[in-house]
C-alpha cells in the first residue's frame, strides 16, 4: 500500500499537517544555528520561527481538533517558547530571576524529565521529597539543566534521537499506534526533520513500544496505592 494510501486509511487528517509543521520548524532552526549569527540576530531569527510556526498551528492544525486535544499541544509547543524566551532573556541579564523566566522552568522541566528519564517530572519530585536518592539525583540533574539553558547553554544532548521520540509521541492517538513497521519507516521519512532519509522500522517500532511502556508505567505510578487494611474502606 502506498503512504498517501495508508495514511488516509489509518492515521488521523491532522497528524501529517502537525509532522510538516514540526519538520519545516526544526529544519529552518538548524539552518539558522548554521550561520553562526551573532547571538541578537539568531534570537530575532529564531522569534520569528517560532511565530510562524504557532500561526500555522492555529490556522493548520487547530481547526482539526477538540479543545483539550490543542491545549495538550500548544502545552508542547510551550517548552520550545520557553527555552527560546529564557536564553534571549539571560543574553540580557544571565542573574535575572524575573516572574517571566520563573513561569517557564517547570514546562521545561517536565519536556526534560519525560525526555531524559522517561518519567513524570511530578513522580521525580515527589519521590525525592520522600527521600529516593535515584530520584534525588534526577531532581538535580533537572534543575542542572535548568541553569544551562537559563545562562545559555541549552538543554544537554538527550540519549537516542529527540525527533523521532517528538514525532512519535504525536502521532500517537492520532494512528500511528496502528502503523506497521514498514509504515512507520515510509511515515518518518517522510516528516522526521533529522538528516537520515531512510529510517530503520525495526527501530522505530521499539521505540514506539517503549514510549507506550514509559507511559503505562507513569499511570501506575500515579494511581493511588492501597493496602490490605484500607481497601475495605472504600
Amino acid at each position: 500500500m502506498k503512504l498517501a494510501e495508508w495514511m488516509k486509511a489509518k492515521l488521523h487528517p491532522v497528524l501529517p499537517k502537525i509532522a510538516s509543521i514540526y519538520k519545516d520548524g526544526v529544519r529552518e532552526l538548524m539552518a539558522v544555528q548554521k550561520e553562526k549569527l551573532p547571538r541578537d540576530r539568531y534570537w530575532g531569527r529564531v522569534a520569528a520561527i517560532d511565530a510562524k510556526t504557532t500561526e500555522r498551528l492555529a490556522n493548520e492544525v487547530a481547526p482539526l481538533i477538540s479543545g483539550t486535544q490543542l491545549s495538550a499541544l500548544t502545552a508542547t509547543d510551550l517548552f520550545y517558547k520557553g527555552s527560546f524566551a529564557s536564553l534571549e532573556a539571560s543574553a540580557q541579564n544571565p542573574g535575572d530571576a524575573s516572574a517571566e523566566l520563573e513561569a517557564i522552568i517547570t514546562p521545561l522541566k517536565e519536556f526534560d524529565a519525560e525526555h531524559r528519564f522517561r518519567e513524570p517530572l511530578q513522580q521525580i519530585a515527589e519521590e525525592h521529597t520522600f527521600g529516593k536518592f535515584e530520584s534525588t539525583k534526577k531532581f538535580l540533574r533537572l534543575e542542572a539543566d535548568w541553569q544551562s539553558v537559563r545562562y545559555g547553554s541549552g538543554l544537554p544532548p538527550f540519549k537516542g534521537n529527540i525527533d523521532h521520540r517528538i514525532l512519535m509521541i504525536y502521532g500517537l492517538g492520532y494512528g500511528l499506534e496502528n502503523a506497521t513497521a514498514d509504515e512507520l519507516a515510509e511515515f518518518f521519512d517522510m516528516f522526521c526533520p533529522c538528516e537520515s532519509e531512510t529510517h530503520d522500522a525495526d527501530d522505530l517500532r521499539k521505540l514506539r513500544k517503549s514510549i507506550l511502556t514509559d507511559a503505562r508505567k507513569a499511570r501506575e505510578a500515579a494511581m493511588p496505592k492501597f493496602s490490605g487494611t484500607n481497601q475495605g474502606t472504600l
